[in-house]
């Protein structure tokens, strides 16, 4: 999974797409929205308006993933410690249209060219897991990685 999401960012870097990552859901799938371009068709790769552009990816995570968890913490938990193992625990807090996540023990380190152009595995996760579980549009707030823990703050479109 981290070879794909390197090469995300390889593509992102390559066409110089500038712009906080969105995350949306669209028929139980959650897509990544990379750029600045208007309205964004999700079933596209490319979207251009005007000299803006938008590269649309999916999402590693959709609603299938999330089984019968319905609470993001819960959810997270399931998805980086029992589901992918990418970490051995998750500290969470629900804040409504904030949300924040500890994951500790991380057993995937962070590439700093793919936290730059579309966040780390860990802010990818939570902010899908994100979007599906609030049923809103999300954002990596921030997110800050170490040797051992990866910390991410997730926004929700509209302040939850």
């Amino acid at each position: 999974m981290l070879n794909v999401f390197e090469n995300v960012a390889r593509v992102v870097e390559g066409l110089n797409v500038r712009g906080r990552t969105v995350f949306v859901e669209n028929g139980g799938e959650v897509y990544m929205v990379v750029g600045e371009a208007g309205k964004i068709d999700v079933n596209r790769f490319v979207t251009m308006d005007s000299n803006r552009i938008a590269l649309v990816f999916k999402s590693p995570i959709s609603r299938t993933h999330l089984e019968d968890y319905t609470d993001f913490c819960g959810a997270l938990d399931h998805i980086a410690v029992e589901r992918l193992g990418i970490a051995e625990s998750v500290e969470c807090v629900d804040r409504g249209g904030e949300l924040f996540a500890r994951f500790r023990k991380i057993r995937v380190y962070p590439v700093k060219s793919l936290e730059k152009s579309i966040g780390s595995i860990y802010g990818v996760i939570a902010a899908s897991v994100a979007t599906i579980a609030k049923g809103a549009s999300s954002r990596i707030a921030s997110e800050s990685c170490s040797d051992d823990e990866c910390v991410v703050w997730v926004e929700l479109a509209g302040g939850g």
